[in-house]
């Protein structure tokens, strides 16, 4: 039964003219709020948490960075005498 709540919801939503993001975000939503025991706040923190990691940080001190840095300021800096 909650499987299919999930999913007449979806369609519902989706026969009303609402994006498909949206319309799966709130049958998640109806579907978490009907059948589960979790807080939203839980819910909330574990999504931002999710998000929020970052597997592959980007090393931005590397001589190539600079030198980009150091020449876009240059055309910024001719930009703003010539232009």
């Amino acid at each position: 039964m909650d499987l299919a709540v999930l999913i007449i919801a979806f369609f519902v939503l989706l026969f009303l003219g609402i994006p498909i993001a949206i319309a799966l975000c709130a049958s998640a939503i109806l579907y978490l709020a009907l059948y589960t025991e979790i807080p939203f706040i839980i819910i909330g923190q574990q999504m931002l948490k999710g998000v929020d990691s970052d597997p592959h940080p980007v090393k931005r001190t590397t001589k190539k960075y600079k030198d980009f840095t150091r020449h876009r300021k240059y055309a910024v800096l001719c930009n703003r005498r010539f232009g």
